[in-house]
């Protein structure tokens, strides 16, 4: 059993919805897969969390059966068509993996326990709708952050667009993303998390820490990508680093030269845009 047909089963798994052969097939994989067993730990988390939400109306619960037996019923043919889709095109932007459809089933749920019958009153009470707001951006955070994790490319691109839609600066997440721009083994990831913190680099702190990526090994292109934030953000505490860069003979030639125009930018002797 390969991964994305281990990830497409382990709802129904978990569900107990699959054949005995079916399960054991599951079971054998995420006994001998890291990634695909913490993906069903997840999974299995977020799941069993809606089991403690407040009960919601029968209405309510209709609707998420409905929405629930709807996805089942198209979860073959859509496989299929989203294995040749992302043949066509490897940014995609479908979350296939399980425990993301739980994330997102759990959201719709956790807003739906709360919407009343038709006809009455929403509840006027500031403190359970601040605690379903804190509930809502945590479990949103924890599929974006889960997401990252992923051996695929496409999934940790989502994960990085999910913080970017949160605006989401904690600390874990803030984190993530540095740690994308360093390791990462897809260069298009590095460009998405990078562009990411770039929309948070008017926080002094955040490009305190993007000044230690400066002399870090990385692409060219990202560290090119890197100088120029720190241009655009006038930022003069980089022009040590960037000196250092402009004078190292061991550094790639471009880097160099774009290290040396910055530093003169920075300084006020160069007028030049970038």
């Amino acid at each position: 059993m390969k991964c994305q047909e281990c990830n497409d089963s382990l709802l129904d798994y978990i569900e107990g919805e699959l054949s005995e052969i079916e399960s054991e097939r599951v079971r054998s994989h995420i006994e001998t897969c890291p990634s695909c067993a913490q993906s069903h730990s997840e999974l299995s988390t977020t799941w069993n969390s809606i089991g403690e939400l407040p009960k919601p109306s029968e209405l309510m619960q209709a609707r998420f059966d409905s929405a629930l037996k709807a996805y089942k019923k198209g979860q073959a043919e859509g496989i299929a068509l989203l294995a040749e889709e992302r043949k066509r095109n490897p940014f995609t932007r479908v979350l296939s993996n399980g425990y993301a459809l739980a994330a997102s089933i759990a959201i719709a749920f956790l807003i739906g326990a709360f919407v009343t019958k038709p006809g009455t009153d929403l509840p006027n009470d500031a403190g359970r709708l601040a605690s379903i707001e804190s509930e809502l951006s945590s479990l949103k955070q924890f599929t974006a952050l889960s997401l990252l994790t992923q051996s695929s490319a496409t999934e940790r691109l989502r994960g990085v667009e999910w913080i970017a839609e949160l605006n989401d600066r904690d600390p874990k997440a803030l984190a993530a993303l540095y740690e994308k721009v360093t390791y990462d083994p897809s260069i298009n990831v590095r460009f998405a998390a990078l562009e990411t913190l770039n929309t948070f680099a008017e926080d002094a702190d955040v490009r305190r820490t993007l000044m230690n990526l400066l002399e870090s090994p990385n692409s060219p292109l990202i560290r090119a990508e890197l100088i120029k934030l720190f241009v655009r953000h006038m930022d003069k505490e980089s022009i040590p680093a960037l000196d250092r860069i402009s004078q190292n003979p061991e550094e790639d030639q471009t880097i160099r030269e774009l290290a040396e125009w910055s530093v003169e930018k920075l300084k006020g002797n160069n007028n030049e845009t970038i």
